[in-house]
């Protein structure tokens, strides 16, 4: 699944790095349907597999979750999917969920760091005045105290249809997994 909200889009301030923490997020938020449930994606039942190194990634312009699994049955794609379809839209945000990834993100970020700058100052030579010059991207400065209701509200700005797209790959019937998605 793809979401069109990467950094580029932590347009507002206090919102550095917020992209990043919801990826890490959808994998331990619980849903309104399941609001007690920690990790609620990962205990489905279902055969999957979350590739490594990361089934999540965010970039400068989207967030990308990658999930597998060897089943083709039409009952599982349907779970799979309502699950997709329960990241875009229901996750809680609950204050424990948020707290304990809070510095996961900033570990993740503060590795990455040297190699960003070297980034950013290339970008800058090259496209100066650029989106991707102007957003201090990749900066996770407010990941340690924004707030459950700044990062839900950034949530409900970039996980909305127009800004999500499935892909799915293998031997299933096309026309039956369009039906699930239209019907998701």
């Amino acid at each position: 699944m793809r979401n069109e909200g990467g950094f580029i889009e932590e347009q507002r301030p206090g919102e550095r790095g917020l992209t990043h923490l919801i990826e890490h997020l959808v994998f331990v938020s619980p849903t309104i349907n399941a609001p007690n449930d920690l990790h609620h994606l990962t205990k489905i039942g279902l055969p999957l597999t979350f590739p490594a190194p990361s089934a999540g990634t965010t970039s400068w312009r989207e967030t990308n979750y990658f999930v597998s699994t060897k089943t083709t049955r039409t009952a599982d794609l349907d779970t799979l999917l309502r699950l997709f379809r329960e990241v875009a839209t229901d996750l809680t945000f609950r204050s424990d969920a948020v707290d304990d990834q809070r510095a996961d993100v900033m570990r993740e970020m503060a590795g990455r760091k040297p190699g960003n700058v070297i980034y950013a100052d290339y970008i800058a030579d090259v496209a100066p005045g650029s989106p991707t010059d102007v957003i201090d991207g990749q900066n996770s400065d407010d990941v340690p105290t924004a707030s459950v209701e700044t990062i839900r509200a950034l949530y409900r700005r970039l996980y909305r249809p127009e800004n999500m797209m499935v892909v799915i790959v293998g031997n299933v019937d096309p026309t039956t997994a369009k039906a699930l998605i239209t019907q998701r």
